[in-house]
């Protein structure tokens, strides 16, 4: 299911505003009954800055090397 979430960050000294758009994706015990272990996926599909364009591939290399970490854990947070 493609989500997004508003995500403000510090590039390269410059604080920014963007939208994320990702696929979530969380099967296991959290979906229908499953004796598997609960997982969550987020793939992260399209990041946009406050004018609603993508951003440039400079900005999208800094934010998916830097924090992607981070971002994953805000649309656990939003979603599970």
């Amino acid at each position: 299911m493609l989500q997004s979430i508003d995500v403000e960050l510090v590039i390269d000294g410059d604080d920014m505003s963007f939208t994320v758009w990702a696929e979530l994706s969380a099967g296991g015990s959290w979906g229908w009954g499953s004796d598997e272990p609960p997982w969550f996926d987020v793939e992260i599909e399209d990041v946009r800055g406050e004018d609603n364009k993508t951003v440039s591939d400079y900005l999208w290399s800094k934010i998916v090397d830097n924090y992607d970490e981070y971002i994953v854990g805000l649309f656990e947070e939003e979603y599970l």
